[in-house]
């Protein structure tokens, strides 16, 4: 389900940012409606809106510059052929039907072309399917049976009355989200190419540009860059947590839990001594445990319960909590 929904999201997001880019509105009426938007080519057509939906946004905007922005109504009118076989059916089916305009807006249109025949019963066969000579020829009988499930619409509102908005509406705020996160892969790269020269680390780009590590690692790859954290000269400087020297490590240590400058430095605070007295040791763990004292003091837990021992204060402190 997980899975699905982010293809949900991804097509919604990729929809609503072509519209952005396109105006936002039908160039013939204005109509504002992203249920009601779809996309008209006016140069030659590779691929349809729906083909290429769920792609990467480059892909999508390649293919959207070609187009320009229409509701149903608008775009179905300016395909429409009059005196056609289907166009004839239609006007005759519509006339049968008694209906010449929109049951839910009224719409009537320029020509026939703008009206769908929506199910508000059970549906045993698509009506414009049939009208476009599709599937399995229908007897007349048969269709009029059909078209009486049926209420008559226009365009925009029968793709309005197909889309689930309860989840559209669940989803929306992730949406939204997602409009805002995609970006131009150009875009990306010239950014991630200058962020990798300034020397940022990958893990740097990914928050600054809000970006996958594997979309950065792949722009790195194809430009023969490499990653801050693989450069031999790439020197960085800490501090040592026993000496408090300052040392070099380089850039693939950046992340890492390195904080000494030497294994002496590092054995030294692993063994760190517990200076204290036996009267102060009693008063402390008198109120406390052994790891809440060895965290005050900045040892292991171990070492608080050794020199308790040594002090002949374990025997002393079980019969205190007795």
């Amino acid at each position: 389900m997980e899975k699905k929904n982010a293809t949900y999201i991804r097509v919604w997001a990729n929809k609503i940012r072509a519209i952005n880019f396109l105006g936002g509105r039908c160039k013939n009426c204005g109509d504002g409606n992203v249920f009601h938007l779809v996309f008209h080519h006016t140069k030659d057509k590779d691929k349809n809106f729906s083909e290429i939906k769920d792609r990467r946004w480059s892909v999508v905007l390649n293919e959207i510059k070609k187009c320009t922005l229409l509701c149903g109504n608008c775009h179905r009118e300016l395909h429409f052929v009059k005196d056609t076989k289907r166009s004839e059916l239609k006007r005759k089916l519509l006339e049968i039907k008694g209906e010449v305009k929109c049951s839910l807006c009224g719409y009537k249109g320029a020509n026939l072309a703008s009206l769908d025949f929506h199910h508000v019963k059970d549906k045993e066969f698509n009506i414009g399917t049939v009208c476009r000579g599709n599937g399995m020829p229908k007897a007349l009988s048969k269709i009029i049976d059909e078209i009486e499930k049926c209420i008559v619409v226009c365009a925009n509102c029968h793709a309005e009355k197909s889309v689930d908005k309860d989840k559209f509406i669940r989803s929306e705020k992730d949406i939204l989200l997602k409009v805002m996160e995609i970006r131009e892969n150009k875009d990306v790269k010239k950014e991630v190419l200058l962020l990798n020269k300034k020397g940022f680390l990958n893990k740097e780009i990914c928050n600054e540009l809000a970006c996958s590590p594997s979309t950065v690692s792949t722009i790195l790859k194809r430009c023969n860059r490499l990653s801050n954290s693989k450069r031999n000269g790439e020197k960085f400087y800490i501090k040592c947590m026993q000496c408090g020297k300052q040392f070099e490590v380089q850039g693939k240590y950046r992340y890492n839990h390195r904080q000494y400058c030497s294994r002496k430095c590092s054995g030294m605070d692993k063994k760190r001594k517990l200076e204290i007295t036996k009267k102060d040791l009693k008063k402390i763990l008198s109120s406390g445990t052994y790891s809440s004292v060895a965290r005050e003091c900045g040892v292991v837990p171990n070492t608080v319960r050794n020199l308790a021992k040594r002090y002949g204060l374990i025997e002393t402190l079980k019969k205190n909590k007795k």
